[in-house]
């Protein structure tokens, strides 16, 4: 039975993979969130220059939908 348990290292082999990948989800959130704003901030853009076609298309590729200038304030 010392073979399966290993003197506890399963355990804290255990805990060390756990963490490891609540670090792993959290960078991936936080790329996930950088590229949104990335994406919004070009919208944006977008829409100050006036190039609408360009703003329906990023909305229908990345799914999102166009926001008015009270979102940004």
């Amino acid at each position: 039975m010392t073979d399966e348990y290993n003197g506890g290292k399963a355990y804290t082999k255990f805990l060390k993979l756990f963490r490891q990948n609540l670090i792993e989800q959290r960078i991936k959130m936080d790329r996930k969130t950088a590229k949104i704003f990335r994406i919004k901030c070009i919208m944006k853009k977008c829409r100050e220059k006036h190039k609408w076609e360009l703003l329906a298309r990023m909305c229908y590729k990345y799914n999102m939908k166009p926001v008015n200038e009270a979102y940004y304030d």
